[in-house]
């Protein structure tokens, strides 16, 4: 009979003895959170930064996160219902974007007891990178004419030439749209000032 009643025991896992309950490994008591891991904390440090046709997106780690969900739409106010991107890293580079368009985001932490709160939303909007400043400028003075030559910038695709007959240009002066070579013709002394299109 003992052995009979071992074989019961075991079997089911919890049995009632004189009153009192016993609880064998496997058994779930009540009150008890059957040593589950608690799901992560939201992640902090959320930033973006925009590039062209791509945003990375960046926080700081969560200690007990095994992994990382972003969510994102084109508007304010990002829900786990949104696009989700699962299994990121950070750095993480959001590319294929539209230029010009805003991109809204979230980041949430996810381990074996579940994902956390979303993090604090950020934004940001892909856009092509600006040119650098020309320089190696140089002005040739002539006969009711000055030309004006400058070193190519990468990733300009123009370049603007803003002129006055004083000092002290700015892009409030006279403004001309040319390609990487102009000849600016005046017949009083020109100052001229360079900036890519």
């Amino acid at each position: 009979m003992f052995a009979r009643l071992k074989r019961f025991i075991l079997s089911v896992g919890c049995v009632s003895l004189l009153g009192f309950t016993v609880l064998l490994s496997g058994c779930s008591g009540g009150g008890g959170d059957g040593g589950g891991a608690a799901a992560p904390g939201a992640p902090t440090g959320v930033t973006v930064t925009s590039g062209d046709g791509q945003v990375t997106v960046s926080w700081t780690a969560v200690s007990d996160a095994t992994s990382y969900n972003i969510y994102w739409k084109n508007s304010a106010g990002v829900t786990t219902s949104d696009t989700k991107i699962t299994g990121a890293a950070s750095p993480y580079q959001h590319t294929g974007l539209t230029n010009g368009t805003p991109y809204y985001y979230t980041v949430t932490a996810v381990n074996s007891g579940g994902e956390s709160p979303l993090s604090a939303e950020v934004s940001a909007t892909p856009q092509v990178a600006l040119p650098g400043v020309p320089t190696s400028i140089s002005i040739m003075a002539g006969i009711g004419q000055n030309t004006i030559s400058w070193s190519a910038v990468a990733g300009a695709s123009s370049y603007n030439i803003y002129w006055s007959t004083a000092p002290g240009v700015t892009t409030s002066s006279t403004k001309i749209a040319v390609p990487s070579l102009h000849i600016c013709t005046h017949r009083l002394r020109t100052w001229c000032r360079i900036t890519t299109g």
